[in-house]
């Protein structure tokens, strides 16, 4: 089965292990936590991810081969590589393109890359990343039901981007774990409000960014600003 452009939610085979996945423009988002060796747990999976979203379930098992090339998002830039099924290898030599800190540019080299070793290309795994001091959660593969176990993993994390998901405001309370966090990162959560912003109590927050979120509003993120000891507000929101 080819990778259309519809969006639907679908199990995806990689090396005998099988991994739940969203499909979107082209673009791979992986739902699952680990690989699983059952398909038919991967199948459950997406099954249930579906009906609570409301997305078309794909019958057919997706197949890539691996290694492939794809793009991670790590320390707010870009950088494509090769990603073997378990691990993923950044083209150090690109830097070039990945340092403009845009999406666009690290796929346009992915795809050179790919033709010119003649690999797979997949745009966006959606790789969700944990390093040292630094949690990284991308996709729609984050959500309320699971924003506790991947914040348990990195308590003491200081620098957070949430971005890409579907979180609301009540998976938002999980943060509160984070007793050392210094910038919170929200990008792309349609969901959450300013309201659900300002419930959190983090006494060690000093900067927060909040773009491309629909439903925060300038009235609420300006109310949150003045009413808390953050020493920065980056937002795409006019004030």
């Amino acid at each position: 089965m080819t990778v259309s452009s519809s969006e639907f939610v679908g199990v995806l085979a990689l090396r005998k292990k099988y991994l739940a996945v969203y499909f979107r423009e082209g673009e791979m988002t992986v739902l699952s936590d680990c690989p699983l060796t059952d398909p038919k747990v991967a199948e459950c999976a997406a099954r249930t991810f579906a009906q609570q979203y409301s997305m078309r379930y794909e019958e057919n098992v997706v197949t890539l081969r691996v290694p492939l090339i794809t793009v991670l998002h790590y320390q707010q830039k870009w950088f494509p590589g090769i990603f073997d099924g378990r691990k993923f290898f950044i083209f150090k030599n690109r830097g070039s393109e990945m340092r403009k800190n845009k999406l666009q540019g690290a796929i346009n080299t992915a795809k050179k890359l790919a033709l010119k070793k003649k690999m797979s290309c997949v745009p966006s795994l959606g790789i969700i990343l944990h390093t040292g001091r630094e949690l990284i959660l991308q996709g729609v593969a984050i959500t309320d039901q699971n924003l506790g176990e991947h914040i348990c993993r990195r308590l003491n994390a200081r620098y957070v981007v949430i971005a890409d998901s579907p979180i609301t405001n009540f998976g938002l309370k999980n943060l509160n774990n984070l007793s050392k966090i210094r910038r919170l990162i929200f990008r792309n959560c349609p969901r959450i409000t300013a309201n659900g912003i300002r419930e959190l109590s983090l006494p060690t927050l000093q900067h927060l960014e909040v773009t491309n979120c629909p439903l925060t509003t300038e009235k609420g993120l300006d109310e949150l600003f003045e009413n808390s000891k953050l020493l920065q507000l980056v937002s795409d929101r006019e004030f």
